[in-house]
């Protein structure tokens, strides 16, 4: 299921399985603004750069749908 309302709040948590492994999100505030923290630590400016290349699923996507 895509997110429809993308006005998420701090601390709201999101969930996507990919190939049988699940992958979590939490919405954070750091200095810079709203971030994307995946469950390792890194943290993202959009959900595409969360679900993206270098994060949980190793290439691009639409995060939302993601």
């Amino acid at each position: 299921m895509s997110i429809e309302n993308r006005n998420l709040k701090i601390g709201t948590k999101l969930t996507a399985t990919y190939r049988k492994q699940d992958f979590t999100c939490k919405v954070v505030r750091s200095a810079d603004g709203l971030r994307y923290r995946l469950a390792d630590g890194q943290e993202f400016k959009s959900l595409c750069a969360a679900g993206g290349p270098s994060s949980a699923r190793g290439r691009t996507c639409n995060g939302s749908a993601f």
